[in-house]
C-alpha cells in the first residue's frame, strides 16, 4: 500500500512540475497568436473548471493542516505543488474555453495548428436561438458548415451591432484603409466595454 502511495505522490509531483506548466505554456502561446481581438468571453463550461479548482484547493488546505498537525514537511511540499499545478491546469483549460471574436472573423478553435478563423466574408447566414440567460448564434459558412457560439444575454445588442457591421453591411467596409480599420475596431471595442 505504501508503494502505491509513493507512486501516486511522485506522479502528481511530475504532473505539477512538468506537465501542468508545459500545458499552460502551450495554451498561452496558442492564445497570444490571435491578434486584433475585438472581444472575448469564457464558455459556460468554465464554471465546472472553477468548481474542480475549488475542490482541489480545499483538498490542498486539508492536507496542509494534516501535515502541520503531524509535522510532515513532505506533505506540505506535495500540497503546495498540487495547488500550483491545479492553478496552471485551470488557466490552460480556461484559455481553451475562450471564445474569440477578431477583426478577421470568429476563431473556431484556439488550439488549432493552422489559423482556424472563420472569416466574416465567408459567413453566408446566421440565426439565433434565445435561451435565457444565453443566446446561441449559429453561423453558416462555406459549404453549409456551421459553428455555434453562445453569448451572454446582456451582450446581445453589442453583438448584433457587430454582426450588422461585419456581415449585413460588409460592402461599406471592404475598401477601408488600415487606419480607418483601426478606428472602426477601436469603436467596436469601446462599444463592447460599455456593455
Amino acid at each position: 500500500m505504501f508503494f502505491y502511495t509513493e507512486i501516486l505522490q511522485y506522479g502528481l509531483m511530475v504532473y505539477s512540475v512538468l506537465i501542468a506548466p508545459l500545458w499552460f505554456l502551450i495554451a498561452f502561446l496558442f492564445r497570444i497568436r490571435h491578434r486584433d481581438v475585438i472581444f472575448q468571453w469564457k464558455r459556460p463550461r468554465v464554471v465546472f473548471y472553477a468548481i474542480g479548482l475549488a475542490i482541489l484547493i480545499t483538498g490542498c488546505i486539508l492536507v496542509c493542516l494534516y501535515a502541520i498537525t503531524y509535522s510532515n514537511s513532505s506533505l506540505i511540499f506535495f500540497s503546495v505543488f498540487m495547488f500550483i499545478g491545479g492553478l496552471l491546469t485551470y488557466n490552460a483549460l480556461s484559455y481553451g474555453a475562450t471564445i474569440l471574436i477578431t477583426n478577421k472573423g470568429i476563431v473556431s478553435s484556439i488550439y488549432a495548428l493552422k489559423d482556424d478563423t472563420i472569416l466574416w466574408t465567408n459567413i453566408k447566414d446566421y440565426y439565433v436561438h434565445k435561451h435565457h440567460p444565453i443566446l446561441v448564434y449559429v453561423f453558416i459558412y462555406d459549404f453549409y458548415q456551421s459553428i455555434k457560439i453562445t453569448i451572454p444575454y446582456y451582450m446581445q445588442q453589442a453583438f448584433e451591432e457587430l454582426i450588422s457591421i461585419k456581415i449585413d453591411r460588409p460592402k461599406m467596409y471592404i475598401n477601408l484603409k488600415p487606419e480607418e480599420n483601426e478606428i472602426l475596431t477601436k469603436q467596436i471595442k469601446e462599444m463592447f466595454n460599455q456593455k
